[in-house]
């Protein structure tokens, strides 16, 4: 998987106006299948809230792939 994580600015605010956790990736790397995006409203850190999310989906398009499909990462 291949990803950008990002917040968008904002502190000291009430909730509903704190940031914004985003996470952008695809899968697999090498030969990518799926690509997403993710926005998590008023909760902070990507990689604290996005990206777990980002994952989920992405194991569970993969897993519903055809094993031929997927090509090995190597390494």
């Amino acid at each position: 998987m291949s990803a950008r994580l990002q917040k968008s600015e904002g502190e000291d605010v009430p909730k509903q106006f704190r940031d914004h956790a985003w996470f952008v990736a695809y899968a697999p790397a090498d030969h990518p299948k799926i690509a997403l995006a993710v926005l998590v409203e008023n909760t902070g850190h990507g990689g604290t809230f996005a990206a777990p999310i980002a994952k989920a989906l992405i194991e569970e398009y993969l897993k519903d792939t055809e094993p031929h499909d997927r090509k090995p990462h190597p390494g």
